[in-house]
């Protein structure tokens, strides 16, 4: 294993490890980082911010918390909770919690509703990742960063969805 980071670059070496790109992913990105003269923190915040890897992300906390004491609502709303209080932090919402956070009964409420529409991971996952999008695309488009985000999505479209 510490041969092949040694030979990653700088910005894979410094994603977590639950991300798992693959080695041909790796290169492929890699290939796109140099033709567009991305430096490599620039690149490491552009993939973190990708929704696959947010979906990665996601996923790795789903089975981090999954065990047999847990129901899988209890799972989901861990999930859901720790998504939103990041987005709290930060001045954003997360499929309308923040207008009810202040208020515990509504907040309670509001993830009921959630979960009641969202039964399994991938489907949470799917509507959080269209509501992220909706409010700001991610990653965000910046100028000259088109073609970029066109073949790194080509390259992350890819992933498995568990």
């Amino acid at each position: 294993m510490f041969e092949f980071l040694r030979k990653s670059p700088k910005w894979a070496t410094q994603l977590p490890p639950h991300i798992e790109l693959t080695k041909p992913e790796i290169d492929g990105l890699e290939l796109i980082r140099k033709e567009f003269g991305i430096d490599n923190e620039e690149f490491q915040l552009y993939i973190m911010g990708h929704p696959q890897i947010t979906r990665r992300t996601l996923l790795h906390q789903y089975r981090h918390y999954k065990s047999p004491g847990l129901t899988e609502k209890d799972v989901l709303q861990v999930i859901l909770a720790q998504r939103f209080f990041s987005h709290f932090e930060i001045g954003n919402d997360l499929l309308g919690l923040r207008s009810v956070a202040e208020d515990e009964s509504k907040y309670v409420a509001r993830l009921e509703e959630i979960m009641m529409q969202h039964t399994n991971i991938e489907s949470l996952i799917d509507a959080i990742l269209e509501y992220e999008e909706r409010q700001e695309p991610t990653p965000p488009a910046q100028a000259g960063y088109e073609k970029v985000a066109t073949r790194v999505n080509e390259i992350l479209k890819h992933t498995l969805r568990n």
